[in-house]
């Protein structure tokens, strides 16, 4: 998977729970191409590597996400909005 640029290096759709709700967890997941390594994400200061297999990327929530770290195989990161 390629087609990706710096401005979107990854995409990702999540469920939070509602007040309603707030017993249940929620997830973020998405996908990512070839050159990403490591998703990481980021909510109240604290990091949380996801699974990552086969472009896919997976974290379960239990509290609003605030960003994603992504780490490409040359070493190098970058942080995106996640909401």
């Amino acid at each position: 998977m390629d087609a990706f640029d710096d401005q979107a290096p990854v995409v990702f759709l999540s469920r939070t729970p509602t007040k309603a709700d707030a017993s249940a967890d929620g997830y973020l997941a998405g996908l990512a191409p070839d050159r990403v390594t490591k998703v990481e994400l980021i909510t109240g200061g604290k990091r949380e590597v996801g699974i990552l297999g086969n472009n896919a990327f997976f974290f379960e929530l239990h509290g609003p996400p605030d960003s994603l770290m992504v780490t490409y195989g040359d070493g190098s990161t970058q942080i995106v909005d996640a909401y």
